[in-house]
């Protein structure tokens, strides 16, 4: 039995995967992904901002997929040695 929101972290996770995997394929080594400021959060504060190392705990399927889409790009990255920035607009 499918959860709810399954449908869209497959989507979005294979997604990722695909365009990851087709920079390879066309030998690039830069990429720059557009994510979400639901990958890493909305607690950041001026005293105390957010950087590389938050992530969310979402228990939203949208939410959900871009945090585990950027894990899935970032682990590509690692990886394939490919320079990897991302953007997570709010």
């Amino acid at each position: 039995e499918q959860q709810i929101g399954e449908g869209i972290v497959a989507n979005n996770t294979e997604g990722t995967f695909s365009v990851l995997t087709c920079a390879i394929s066309a030998k690039i080594k830069k990429i720059v992904m557009t994510s979400s400021i639901a990958a890493v959060g909305f607690g950041g504060t001026e005293k105390s901002p957010m950087d590389e190392s938050n992530w969310s705990n979402p228990s939203d399927p949208y939410c959900l997929s871009k945090l585990e889409s950027e894990k899935v790009a970032w682990n590509f990255a690692e990886e394939h040695q490919i320079n990897l920035i991302t953007i997570c607009p709010s």
